[in-house]
């Protein structure tokens, strides 16, 4: 089947798929093992970066799958899961949050199935309508300053564009999820069904000059950088990569907590829809293994996450335990965001941001 499917691979897929042909000493012979048998999985994910494709490969590697990994933003796999329905080239896809899952679910990419540690999600954490999608990881991304240089400290995000102007980076690129969801945290809060694009008026004027205000970094700036020595002392980053960067460029983060809450999503996993008469058994133990408290546990522990399952928060890295245990989840009405996100992204790029 190798042979026939043009996928464009990250280098561990690559890898697993040259090994597997190297083994079986039959180069392209190796068309006749089929996936089931064989246990291989294309996985597509935008939370494989930094290391994780490496350690899930291996460690499924010991669990008996070989997984080849394609990797990008949420927009680009979303974009690439609905192109390829007609002949799907993935068996699982992860990551991504609730909004993109229920666009793929209301596409009919998406195939039922619940996984056996479904039934010991926390009650409300659970939002697919079809069962075709279930929740691995919290995740928030919230606005932080270095207490070493802010003084006094910004209790709005708003705040931020008349009190602290050019000291704070903004999104200017909407494509990938964070950047998304650290707008979405002011836009959000100035929903007005009336309004352009369900938005008040003062809602858009807020954004504009959020973003009119702010710093955009030049090429080869480093953010985290500029936001330890205090050049740029305002950032936004997301939860379960703050204990990294706070090891790595020694600052220690203090995170703004607006009374609207920190926004607050979940990274969903779900086995693509194949067609009807389908053997996605193996992308179903998978999913089953992928999502155990055990594995869920040490994927926390090596990438710092937030699992949804409890019995895997035991794992939590202390420093995340702590900043999170202080975020207030913003509550996010995610089929009003799914009707307006396009057009919330392609207003603010050609109208606001080339300003």
């Amino acid at each position: 089947m190798f042979s026939k499917r043009k996928r464009s691979f990250s280098k561990v897929g690559s890898m697993a798929l040259a090994a597997l042909i190297a083994v079986n000493g039959l180069g392209l012979a190796a068309t006749s093992v089929s996936a089931q048998e064989a246990k291989n999985l294309v996985v597509y994910s935008n939370s494989v970066s930094n290391g994780r494709d490496e350690w899930l490969a291996a460690k499924a590697s010991e669990a008996g799958y070989e997984l080849e990994f394609v990797s990008a933003g949420g927009d680009e796999i979303y974009n690439r899961v609905l192109a390829e329905k007609s002949a799907p080239q993935a068996d699982v896809v992860f990551g991504l949050d609730e909004s993109f899952f229920i666009r793929m679910s209301e596409d009919e990419l998406l195939s039922a199935y619940e996984p056996i540690w479904a039934a010991e999600l926390p009650e409300n954490t659970v939002t697919s309508e079809n069962g075709d999608f279930y929740p691995l990881v919290e995740q928030h991304v919230f606005f932080m300053y270095n207490a070493d240089f802010v003084d006094p400290a910004p209790e709005t995000i708003q705040q931020l564009a008349t009190d602290y102007p050019q000291l704070y980076r903004a999104p200017f690129s909407l494509g990938g999820n964070t950047n998304q969801k650290a707008l979405l945290s002011l836009l959000l809060q100035y929903r007005d069904d009336a309004g352009e694009l369900g938005i008040s008026e003062e809602g858009w004027a807020q954004v504009e000059a959020f973003i009119t205000n702010s710093y955009e970094l030049s090429e080869g700036e480093d953010n985290l950088t500029l936001f330890a020595d205090g050049t740029k002392p305002i950032d936004y980053w997301y939860s379960s990569g703050i204990a990294e960067a706070e090891e790595t460029y020694g600052f220690t983060a203090t995170p703004l907590l607006p009374e609207t809450g920190i926004m607050t999503f979940r990274e969903q996993v779900a086995i693509v829809n194949q067609g009807a008469d389908a053997d996605t058994s193996v992308a179903q133990e998978f999913v089953d293994w992928f999502g155990s408290a055990e594995v869920q546990g040490e994927w926390a522990t090596e990438f710092g996450t937030v699992p949804v399952l409890e019995a895997a928060q035991g794992s939590l890295n202390p420093r995340t335990q702590e900043l999170v245990s202080q975020f207030v989840p913003m509550d996010v009405d995610w089929s009003f965001v799914n009707e307006y996100l396009s057009e919330w992204i392609e207003k603010i790029e050609l109208e606001i941001i080339p300003f």
